[in-house]
């Protein structure tokens, strides 16, 4: 059995996160129609909470999108991937 730590909550089994996940990794792919633009979104919403850009963030958040990389998992996997099982 696979356990996931939950942040600050404690242990939970791989089944009970996919059951947390799977809504909003569907909701994500009805809102967005690319990982990049997902990513924009994403940094954008974090500069507003965090206040600020951080170099490091946006250093990691440009190596999952780049075009050229064949080891991100945005390159591996489309944005439209079934999630219906």
């Amino acid at each position: 059995m696979i356990l996931v730590k939950m942040w600050g909550s404690g242990f939970i089994t791989e089944e009970e996160a996919f059951k947390l996940i799977m809504p909003v990794a569907r909701q994500m792919q009805k809102s967005f129609s690319s990982w990049k633009e997902m990513s924009e979104n994403f940094s954008d919403g974090r500069v507003i909470w965090k206040g600020s850009r951080e170099e490091t963030f946006e250093a990691c958040l440009n190596l999952l999108r780049n075009p050229n990389d064949a080891n991100s998992p945005w390159n591996q996997l489309p944005l439209d991937l079934d999630l219906s099982k």
